[in-house]
């Protein structure tokens, strides 16, 4: 398990536009501000996002996304989920364990230049609860990989 930053969609959109990778996004962001203007494609991000080191700042440098103010629907992380489903924003900045993904149906895509970091869930349990439960340290460390 690995509840990293990610971009989705709606799988229908996605499918729809082609896309399945951060990279393919960018392409289609700058496709669809070039040809029209007006209609530029609007992402939801999280108001954290916007300042961190790992936020829209370094984010954009690494995919040579430009994105204008227009562009960015900043709002609570849980509402841009259904911003997304409700066509509010076209993509968002979800956490890839969200259960909204699989419930509302939205494509996460491939961070395919490694920008952001995983986070990988590790277990932490007491001592005396592994004692008096064999076998469960082994379930548990299954996950970490």
């Amino acid at each position: 398990m690995n509840n990293t930053y990610a971009f989705a969609m709606t799988r229908q959109r996605a499918e729809k536009e082609g896309i399945t990778t951060l990279s393919q996004l960018v392409t289609k962001l700058e496709q669809v501000r070039k040809q029209d203007p007006e209609h530029n494609w609007r992402l939801g991000l999280d108001l954290e996002f916007s300042g961190r080191s790992d936020g829209v700042k370094p984010l954009q440098k690494t995919y040579n996304m430009a994105l204008d103010r227009p562009q960015i629907r900043q709002m609570d992380p849980g509402l841009v989920y259904n911003a997304i489903r409700d066509g509010f924003v076209d993509a968002g900045l979800i956490y890839t364990t969200g259960g909204r993904v699989k419930g509302f149906d939205l494509k996460v895509l491939e961070d395919d230049k490694h920008f952001f970091p995983s986070y990988n869930v590790t277990p932490v349990v007491r001592k005396d609860v592994l004692e008096s439960h064999p076998g469960l340290e082994a379930a548990l460390n299954q996950l970490s990989p």
